[in-house]
């Protein structure tokens, strides 16, 4: 019989083979948004971070946004997060 450590292992091995690449995207409220997996920030100010991800671009939209850590490919955003979308973001306000 499994443990419960060995389970909780092979489900994250498997979650992970079935993500692939995609980015991790934890969502604390809409205060905070941690993205594991960003390629590099492709612009940024208080209202909209655009990042990109292996699935291509990612746009936050909100009120007072920063980047709080932007370390290896782990990003936090802190501020009012308003609207999290993939792709071109122009024609989603």
């Amino acid at each position: 019989m499994k443990t419960l450590k060995e389970k909780c292992t092979s489900l994250f091995e498997r979650i992970s083979e079935e993500a692939g690449a995609a980015p991790l995207i934890e969502l604390h409220g809409s205060g905070e948004v941690l993205i594991s997996g960003c390629r590099g920030i492709i612009d940024y100010d208080s209202t909209s971070i655009t990042v990109e991800t292996p699935c291509g671009l990612m746009t936050l939209k909100g009120k007072g946004l920063t980047v709080s850590v932007f370390r290896g490919d782990i990003m936090s955003v802190e501020g009012k997060v308003s609207l999290l979308c993939f792709g071109e973001a122009e024609n989603a306000d």
